[in-house]
């Protein structure tokens, strides 16, 4: 019984490592991807802005750019929640601060 244990243990940690390498993986593309698209809409937009204040406002301009902002916003902090890891020296203060950030944001 203790071999099949161990057995079953190796692969659901050998299972967890391939998911955590999926999920960098897809942070990865995502924000490859996400980052230059948002900055191009934001850049565009602002254009829009200076040509053609009245179309901006009126039209999709300023909607558009509140959520490429947005969107901005959220990849970055994201990618920073993923990848910056927590100090362990002191594991509740960093926690608590994460959370009154987290809450703050949301």
């Amino acid at each position: 019984m203790d071999t099949l244990t161990a057995f079953l243990q190796k692969e659901y940690v050998m299972e967890t490592k391939i998911v955590d390498i999926a999920n960098l993986i897809a942070y990865i593309v995502i924000f490859c991807f996400g980052m230059p698209s948002n900055i191009y809409v934001i850049y565009r937009l602002r254009k829009l802005a200076k040509e053609n204040r009245e179309k901006y406002e009126n039209g999709a301009g300023l909607g558009l750019f509140v959520m490429s902002t947005s969107d901005l916003i959220s990849l970055l902090a994201i990618s920073l929640w993923q990848n910056i890891p927590l100090v362990e020296t002191a594991p509740d203060v960093v926690n608590s601060a994460a959370c009154k950030v987290r809450n703050m944001l949301l």
